[in-house]
């Protein structure tokens, strides 16, 4: 929303857009944190647990802050920016309070509600930081978002947070599909060779992540100028690029799998390396089709996205539960990298039956 309101130069809403998102972010947490709160006092009878759980909330009130704000950043394009506070600011500042902790106190332990503190420390330090970046970056003023509120359509946002908010979800459930059906049929220690070979084969989209973040705030701005011809360019760079890097990461893991899987996790995790080799190729699909889901949700398709996904978990349960009894890891991993070619092969129609861009690196 931020790039499409900077695209149409109505930057007089880009403060009610963002006192919109603290304020829905913040009734969100409320609800969560009731939940929470009321098993935490009337179920749980650990005191310590109980203490961690209720202090676990406060921290719950502050983690959207930084979320909203790299977002306002991001958004107005300026995407280094954006990701200074969470992947330098919060490390470092994490690592500066645990290690003093870890090196002074006995056997090297630090309690679980330390650790809730430190990490709403970390968090507050990643908002200061992106706060001064999005209020030098714009003229961010609460008070006139606040008057701004009527002109925000907030039915629209709500929509979208929505359907961005399920697409999360069902994603977040697809991607441990494989894992949860293998505890299904009770894998044992396949499991823990199958979690390696995955958080392993992760290198392969590293491209795609890293051009995602760059390219999202361009993609929203030309489809809100209609700007077709020059964001059908931006796409094929992209995909180009994307493809080039993830078949950098899949011909190290396909020549030196084993030496990354026995350097890394152990001599135990060398049979992993089958499992590895097929998650590549569902891995290498991600990249081959380019960033077509982002694309149709920066296009104002999201609803699609979600649809396709929510048919792609229904595959891959079939699959899982077909393939997982026969083949065990192996089954998992065929199961998850055929999901993964079929959500891409349906994302990439319906973009090209919607939009009539084309996502990939092929001129069809």
């Amino acid at each position: 929303e931020t790039a499409y309101v900077k695209a149409r130069e109505k930057q007089s809403l880009l403060s009610g857009i963002w006192v919109w998102a603290f304020r829905t972010a913040f009734l969100a947490t409320l609800v969560t944190a009731a939940g929470i709160a009321g098993w935490a006092v009337f179920m749980v009878t650990d005191p310590g647990l109980q203490r961690n759980l209720l202090t676990g909330i406060v921290v719950l009130f502050i983690l959207p802050i930084p979320q909203v704000i790299c977002g306002g950043v991001q958004g107005l394009s300026h995407i280094v920016l954006s990701q200074i506070p969470r992947y330098i600011i919060r490390p470092l500042v994490t690592l500066g309070l645990v290690a003093p902790l870890w090196l002074t106190s006995q056997q090297g332990m630090v309690s679980v509600l330390t650790m809730l503190v430190i990490f709403a420390l970390s968090i507050l330090a990643e908002s200061i930081v992106g706060g001064i970046f999005l209020f030098r970056k714009s003229s961010f003023s609460i008070r006139e978002g606040l008057g701004m509120q009527k002109q925000v359509e907030s039915r629209k946002l709500v929509m979208a947070t929505i359907s961005f908010g399920a697409i999360a979800s069902v994603q977040l459930l697809n991607s441990n599909l494989d894992i949860l059906m293998l505890g299904f049929f009770d894998a044992g220690t396949g499991t823990g060779l199958y979690r390696a070979a995955i958080a392993l084969s992760a290198l392969v989209t590293f491209g795609l992540l890293v051009v995602n973040s760059i390219i999202m705030p361009l993609l929203a701005g030309l489809h809100a100028n209609g700007s077709q011809e020059e964001l059908q360019r931006l796409i094929t760079k992209s995909v180009r690029l994307i493809t080039a890097l993830s078949l950098i990461g899949a011909l190290c893991l396909f020549l030196g799998g084993k030496f990354f899987l026995g350097f890394l996790f152990g001599d135990a995790y060398l049979d992993a390396h089958t499992v590895l080799i097929i998650l590549v190729f569902g891995q290498f699909s991600n990249a081959f089709f380019g960033p077509v889901a982002l694309i149709l949700n920066m296009t104002g398709n999201e609803k699609l996205t979600l649809a396709s996904v929510c048919v792609t978990v229904v595959v891959n349960i079939v699959l899982n539960y077909t393939l997982i009894p026969i083949y065990g890891i192996e089954g998992a991993a065929i199961a998850t990298a055929v999901s993964m070619f079929i959500w891409n092969l349906i994302l990439v129609c319906v973009l090209k039956w919607k939009t009539g861009l084309n996502s990939t690196i092929l001129n069809w």
